[in-house]
């Protein structure tokens, strides 16, 4: 059973949702991170933004459900003071309802990593300030992140590389997830650990440009870093898209996904890089997250005794 939203935006996990709650058990145990291919959401926390900032309308413990195991976490400080999710001007959900999400995932199951990206701004966008710089509470972040996600006993930073990182060097140090985050005074943050190129201009285009040009981004991404490759299309003033709602295009990509999976599959110099593939309204069905999922399959990155019911669901 492939789960869908109502369109009040509620979700109805089916009877096959196990799989993806713990998809990364069928792992062999000498996988590299750096050559997981691995489901991801874009704005992971805009689940209840008005429509022109949602990406998402599963929230994060909905997600992981779905299979995702990236999460582009962006956040600032809200009208009264609390974190809050944001997409540019606009701001979501309180950050810590997500942490509480990722809480639960993470108490859920024993097998599974998670890739957490912090990413917290410098500028102000709240109303006459707009554009300014402003005092970001690095110790309140942290006293947060600490008290329902606890970095200091389940963040993994003992490594220097993505690719010198194993699934058994990660579970066997009791360790969870990696925290990445763009400023150090996130404790037990490892900084700019995942590479994720964004050029507006690319990410404006129609369908088969959009493929086209940010295919090009596989060029410059190394080994030593996670790479992440942002599957979805980004509308703007002055691109071929123009002014639209992230819903509103991302039936193109939904359609063409197998076009964008088939072409990095019959790439050599493509299929060595992919790692990381995190795109918009990710828990609308199981598309994407299954056609992510099976390359793990081609690169010999399942164990031989569960290559079948990997595929058995997957392949649907």
């Amino acid at each position: 059973m492939l789960t869908e939203y109502t369109n009040d935006d509620k979700i109805s996990i089916g009877s096959d949702s196990m799989f993806y709650e713990e998809w990364m058990k069928y792992l062999k145990s000498d996988a590299n991170i750096r050559d997981i291919v691995i489901p991801g959401t874009h704005n992971s926390g805009t689940y209840k933004m008005i429509p022109a900032g949602k990406c998402q309308r599963g929230t994060l413990y909905d997600q992981y459900k779905y299979g995702i195991r990236f999460f582009d976490l962006r956040f600032h400080k809200g009208l009264k003071g609390k974190l809050v999710f944001e997409h540019s001007v606009l701001s979501g959900r309180p950050f810590e309802e997500g942490l509480a999400d990722m809480k639960k995932m993470l108490e859920n199951n024993s097998s599974e990593i998670f890739i957490f990206k912090l990413h917290y701004p410098k500028i102000e966008y709240l109303f006459r300030k707009v554009g300014r710089p402003y005092s970001r509470n690095f110790d309140y972040l942290n006293d947060i992140l600490e008290k329902y996600i606890e970095p200091s006993k389940y963040a993994y930073t003992d490594f220097e590389r993505a690719d010198e990182v194993t699934v058994k060097d990660i579970l066997d140090s009791g360790k969870r997830y990696i925290l990445s985050s763009t400023d150090e005074r996130i404790k037990y943050s490892v900084p700019d650990i995942v590479y994720d190129p964004w050029q507006p201009d690319f990410y404006g285009l129609k369908i088969d440009k959009f493929f086209d040009a940010t295919l090009k981004q596989f060029e410059t991404a190394g080994r030593e870093k996670l790479f992440c490759y942002y599957i979805q299309r980004t509308a703007g003033p002055g691109t071929e898209l123009g002014i639209r709602n992230p819903d509103s295009i991302e039936k193109d990509v939904f359609l063409n996904f197998y076009k964008l999976a088939d072409r990095i599959e019959k790439k050599p110099e493509l299929f060595s890089k992919v790692n990381i593939m995190a795109g918009d309204f990710m828990t609308d069905s199981h598309h994407k997250v299954n056609m992510i999922l099976k390359m793990n399959l081609k690169k010999g990155n399942i164990k031989d005794d569960s290559r079948e019911i990997f595929l058995e669901n997957t392949d649907k």
